[in-house]
């Protein structure tokens, strides 16, 4: 009877398991571009994995090295921003070639902080007018030089960045 058993369920997993696969594979399928919204679209959104298309008006960089992909004049009443970690740019590119470009990012809509974003993690998250170069490599994020994009110095006896 348990053989049975043990055979019953392990089945049931075999035939299931290509049904799971697919699922994950299917959420993995770039979203078309004419299914992209808008930044004053993204609210109602959160959770979701979205294109999202805009312009983008600036890039800066937080102290930490976090890049922030800016679509409005004032990033703090902004319905939308987009953020690269430094651990993540030189999986991404050099940024600031993109100024100035409409380009579509797709990611999943977090919530932070009450602003909607989509942090990017690889160049295959921007398209449209999105064409980066690599970083030049004396632009390193793990080369822990000071001037390097993304890098700042750290405090050692705190462990802090700041």
């Amino acid at each position: 009877m348990k053989t049975n058993r043990a055979l019953g369920l392990s089945l049931l997993f075999l035939l299931s398991t290509p049904t799971v696969l697919t699922a994950a594979k299917a959420k993995d399928k770039p979203i078309p571009s004419s299914e992209c919204i808008s930044i004053s679209e993204v609210g109602d959104r959160i959770g979701e994995r979205v294109c999202v298309r805009a312009t983008l008006l600036y890039v800066s960089t937080a102290r930490t090295g976090t890049t922030f992909l800016n679509f409005c004049e004032d990033r703090n009443i902004c319905p939308f921003v987009a953020v690269v970690f430094a651990r993540d740019l030189d999986d991404v590119g050099d940024l600031t070639k993109l100024k100035g470009r409409t380009i579509e990012l797709e990611g999943r809509l977090k919530d932070y902080k009450g602003q909607p974003e989509i942090v990017i993690r690889d160049r295959k998250q921007l398209r449209g007018n999105a064409d980066l170069p690599a970083l030049p490599a004396e632009f390193g994020a793990e080369r822990g030089k000071a001037t390097n994009l993304g890098q700042y110095p750290r405090d050692r006896s705190r462990g802090r960045a700041w």
